[in-house]
């Protein structure tokens, strides 16, 4: 086989030392070698080393070492509502530089996308940390658009059609069949082999008992789609253009890539809007895209759109029934969202409260719209709503054949329900508490929120990092922002 020029590309290892270098070399205050900025980006570095653990299939040691680096990011949230104090720490690069540096962030991130996926990956060294988790626990069937009762214990709790499409999104970037049988080092018959499913060529039915119209190639063929090429050798221009696997495939590249673009300009506008320095939020934007993270997961439609909601809240704080809708939209997609609703509703208590919660439960009803519509029949319409309103994350046991990875398969998931509660507890107690709520308050208890949520979480938990990822870096470049309470800038 002829060489290819994906051989070359930069192994993740690599990638976490020349990032590190960079970040440190254009944020880090080496003239105020002991300040927060500093422990913050050194702790930002340390959560690369628990998702290259986890790459190399050290699962244990990878979640508890993202764990306790969280934990550390917890007690920093905690602490930063006293640190009233905020000099202006500027980056060590010019605003033209990193404006710079974010343009080709994203040109290579987006490049990386496209071109290292299904057919083209040639070596095990060149996957991203998502592809591999793909190939662990991929289950290779003829249509993942439709997941089966038995399946929905092994997905997080959700928007079904959304799950689905994230099902679809992580096929099309998994590596090739010969890729994974490396991957899950089984010889002979893998599991993976033993996972696909056929249907049968007389009477094919659907997962949830619903028939197959013959004429759909996609459903009827019995090869699985993460070994199907995507188009054929030498395509008509219609075809290519009528294929429904292409059509898929362009609209999840249209979302991710999307997504990563929005949380861009959403940096740049709550920088140049709210915080004052447009120079801030670029430096917010290069930071999030020189993290490890960003180019080990950046195919997970479940990390970046939930990302790029919540963002969309914090950029629209001055229009309460806007920021629900964008609140309301994320919980609709991944359910956890919905620990916010306290906090933001406190925030709202002087002034926008009835209008937040008016945004926040139209595009929760706006889902559920979407969700009765989508479904073949309206008798499992109950099973997949309460699947929306979270009902695997309250699972004391994992259920026969449930296939998890993430910090409780390894530990007692008995310690999981006391963390459950508390976290709980703490937010319905950040509606009264602070009782001066700015948006210092809201931007940094969100993330603290969600950085809770990566506790006891039962899928991947700890790996979901895009979720407040984000909200933890402006809470790092925020300036004083006492002043902008919601009875001052509500419009």
């Amino acid at each position: 086989m002829p060489t290819s020029l994906f051989q070359y590309e930069m192994l993740p290892t690599t990638w976490f030392y020349v990032s590190a270098i960079i970040i440190l070399a254009t944020f880090f205050k080496f003239n105020r070698f002991w300040s927060v900025r500093n422990l913050d980006l050194v702790c930002l570095i340390l959560l690369t080393p628990g998702l290259l653990l986890i790459a190399k299939q050290d699962n244990g040691s990878g979640y508890t070492w993202l764990f306790y680096i969280q934990g550390l990011f917890v007690v920093r949230l905690i602490l930063d509502t006293i640190m009233v104090r905020r000099p202006l720490l500027e980056p060590n690069l010019s605003s033209e530089g990193l404006s710079f540096s974010c343009f080709f962030l994203v040109f290579f991130l987006i490049a990386a996308l496209l071109v290292n996926r299904a057919e083209n990956i040639e070596s095990v060294n060149t996957l991203r940390l998502e592809q591999i988790l793909t190939a662990r626990h991929i289950h290779d069937k003829s249509d993942p658009l439709t997941i089966s009762h038995a399946e929905w214990a092994n997905m997080p709790p959700g928007f079904p059609p959304f799950l689905s499409l994230t099902e679809r999104a992580n096929l099309a970037f998994a590596p090739p069949h010969q890729i994974r049988k490396e991957i899950t080092n089984f010889a002979g018959t893998t599991e993976i082999e033993t996972m696909e499913i056929a249907l049968p060529a007389t009477a094919p039915i659907a997962p949830e008992g619903v028939p197959i119209h013959r004429n759909d190639p996609e459903l009827i063929s019995s090869e699985p789609i993460a070994d199907r090429p995507l188009l054929a050798a030498t395509p008509s221009a219609e075809s290519v253009w009528l294929h429904p696997e292409l059509r898929i495939l362009l609209i999840i590249l249209t979302l991710i890539i999307g997504g990563h673009l929005v949380i861009v300009f959403e940096f740049a506008y709550i920088g140049y809007r709210h915080f004052g320095r447009l120079q801030t939020g670029i430096a917010c934007a290069a930071l999030y895209l020189l993290h490890p993270y960003s180019s080990q997961m950046i195919g997970r439609l479940d990390h970046v759109i939930p990302a790029a909601l919540l963002l969309w809240s914090v950029m629209l704080y001055r229009r309460p029934f806007f920021s629900g809708l964008g609140i309301g939209a994320a919980a609709a997609l991944v359910w956890y969202p919905l620990w916010l609703i306290p906090l933001w509703c406190g925030f709202y208590r002087q002034k926008g409260w009835i209008r937040f919660l008016c945004g926040t439960v139209s595009a929760l009803l706006a889902f559920v719209a979407m969700l009765w519509f989508s479904l073949p029949e309206w008798t499992i319409f109950t099973e997949q709503l309460v699947h929306m309103a979270g009902k695997t994350a309250f699972m004391i046991s994992y259920p026969q054949g449930t296939l998890l990875d993430g910090f409780w398969t390894v530990d007692d998931m008995f310690y999981r329900m006391p963390i459950l509660v508390l976290f709980a507890v703490v937010c319905f107690g950040a509606l009264p508490v602070p009782s001066h709520k700015h948006l210092a308050t809201l931007i940094g208890g969100s993330a603290l929120l969600i950085l809770g949520v990566q506790f006891f979480q039962l899928h991947q938990g700890g790996l979901y990092l895009s979720w407040y990822l984000p909200l933890l870096i402006l809470t790092i470049f925020r300036p004083n922002l006492e002043d902008r309470t919601a009875r001052t800038v509500v419009v």
